[in-house]
């Protein structure tokens, strides 16, 4: 298999980094090497980097769930969600509100959407976290289509 990265590269690259940011870590590191060898912009291997936590809390999962699921620390779930401003849950939702939840839809819609199907719906505050999760979840996937393009 063929070396993506000598270790003259390597060098160069953190060098670089260091000197923008001395509090730099590997990850920084790592993101800069893979954006100039790569030839992607550093934000989208941020963005894809965060974004299977992203999609879980969009999709309702628990946050002790997604910390399981993605061998990650409940901490750095609890991080990427406080980074992106979606709120994570304590227990997993009963529905996938990514599939139940329109664009555009009121809380009194969507609560009465869920009325039918959930023994107890939840409180206006969690359906207002759900729909915010859902908005800016579908807004990352918009912006990863863009970049595709």
């Amino acid at each position: 298999m063929e070396k993506i990265f000598n270790d003259a590269d390597i060098n160069r690259i953190a060098n670089k980094v260091y000197a923008r940011d001395r509090y730099a870590t590997v990850w920084d590191v790592f993101v800069a090497m893979l954006s100039e060898k790569g030839n992607i912009e550093p934000f989208i291997i941020w963005i894809l980097s965060d974004f299977p936590t992203i999609e879980l809390v969009a999709k309702g999962y628990s946050i002790d769930y997604i910390a399981n699921f993605l061998e990650m620390p409940i901490k750095e779930v609890e991080a990427t969600c406080k980074t992106w401003g979606i709120r994570g849950f304590k227990v997993t939702l009963d529905f996938d509100p990514t599939s139940v939840y329109n664009k555009d839809m009121t809380i009194a819609e969507f609560k009465s959407k869920l009325e039918p199907v959930l023994a107890i719906v939840p409180s206006e505050e969690t359906l207002e976290d759900i729909v915010l999760n859902v908005e800016k979840y579908w807004s990352v996937v918009e912006l990863l289509e863009e970049w595709e393009r």
